[in-house]
């Protein structure tokens, strides 16, 4: 009875071991094989490479395979497919456990001309008044939003964009035009460095309507 019993057992590892191809003795998966592998040693390894593979993650029969983004900032690299949703990055994207810095900013008072606004603080119209909060740590700023109360108007705009020490990142930065209230850019990143002065421009394009108000958020991942 012991030896069926231990036979049974061994049938049936046997069996989902080569089910799917998820363990094997390949040193590394292809997706031709199979997506993911459970190798001997007990790790897993996935695919790689500079971009999850769309065609890889089209269908709900691919849903759980796993892709690794090589050149992706850190805590930002792994992915799994959700079928026809397609890829999504796993957790929340932070590196080092998920630690981020939210930094936001507001005011009420309308403005009509080029001006900055400091994080948890007033705004102003020159820079220098403005006062600067100082990064902790290095950091990646991205998914910038922001919001002013009056539209610009037809033909005028507010460039927004993260400032560090006194100039403008080109990216993160989003621009708030015409009729709209509001812009967000949530994709292209720039880098903080410890130690270097933070606020936000919002830079006028043309004769922009007074804001009526104004405020802006962005992360910023170390």
């Amino acid at each position: 009875m012991r030896y069926l019993a231990l036979l049974s057992i061994v049938v049936l590892f046997v069996s989902l071991a080569h089910a799917g191809n998820y363990v094997d003795d390949y040193p590394s998966p292809t997706v031709g094989e199979s997506y993911m592998k459970a190798l001997h040693s007990g790790r897993f390894d996935t695919p790689s490479g500079t971009a999850p593979p769309s065609a890889d993650c089209d269908a709900d029969s691919e849903a759980g395979r796993l892709y690794f983004d090589t050149d992706a900032p850190s805590g930002q690299r792994l992915y799994g497919c959700e079928g026809t949703a397609g890829w999504k990055l796993q957790g929340d994207g932070g590196a080092g456990g998920g630690a981020k810095y939210v930094y936001f900013g507001s005011e009420v008072t309308g403005r009509t001309a080029t001006f900055w606004i400091q994080p948890g603080g007033a705004g102003g119209t020159t820079e220098a008044s403005v006062n600067q909060l100082v990064a902790p740590e290095t950091c990646t700023a991205s998914k910038l939003y922001a919001e002013v109360a009056t539209a610009p108007g037809a033909g005028n705009s507010w460039t927004v964009s993260v400032n560090v020490n006194g100039t403008a990142l080109t990216e993160p930065s989003c621009q708030i035009s015409g009729t709209a209230t509001s812009c967000s850019e949530t994709t292209s990143t720039g880098t903080v460095t410890v130690n270097q002065s933070l606020n936000v421009e919002f830079l006028e394009g043309g004769t922009a309507t007074s804001t009526g108000g104004a405020s802006f958020s962005f992360i910023c991942t170390p």
